[in-house]
């Protein structure tokens, strides 16, 4: 009767341990994420999704830096002379609220050769929109224009998705009259 019951316990185990390990290989496979990216404008404006990505494998603890990434295209219409409010908002803050300790991300309004218009903005779990102002230069609209993450910060907590998951930062963003 003892020697049943082990063997019984014995299986049991093993077919634990074979469906815990079918599980964590099922939520791990994924290795990388585009950030995901969408956007409001009007007829004085339009913003689009560059498409960059910016994604990290989460293995445990880790304090690093943030990667440099290209998120929206603003384009205002040439007939517009008016000034414009660029938003940003982080939107997926309690997904990231489970991984990172805090995370975070310093941004641009940049022209089209790459220099800063506005002065940069941080974004973060706990501040999670930003704006930026892009004033009519008065000639004429020189476009695109692009938001972009120049840098920035996080630590990571322990064991909060161990596998190597994936986790990314989800951003929109919306163009509005001055």
């Amino acid at each position: 009767m003892l020697k049943q019951r082990k063997k019984r316990l014995f299986v049991l185990i093993f077919i634990l341990a074979f469906s815990i390990s079918l599980v964590l290989f099922a939520f791990s496979s994924s290795d990388t994420a585009i950030v995901s990216i969408s956007g409001a404008g009007g007829d004085y404006a339009s913003i689009s999704g560059i498409g960059g990505s910016w994604s990290k494998l989460v293995f445990g603890k880790e304090l690093s830096k943030v990667e440099e990434v290209d998120l929206f295209s603003i384009i205002p219409k040439s007939t517009y002379t008016g000034d414009l409010i660029i938003q940003v908002s982080l939107v997926n803050t309690a997904e990231l609220f489970g991984v990172y300790q805090y995370l975070r991300m310093e941004m641009e309004l940049q022209d089209k050769e790459g220099n800063k218009i506005d002065k940069f903005q941080l974004i973060s779990l706990t501040s999670r929109d930003t704006e930026f102002l892009l004033e009519y230069p008065g000639g004429g609209w020189d476009s695109p224009y692009k938001i972009k993450i120049t840098g920035g910060s996080y630590l990571t907590k322990k064991g909060a998705a161990g596998n190597g998951e994936s986790f990314s930062p989800r951003f929109y963003g919306e163009i509005m009259q001055r």
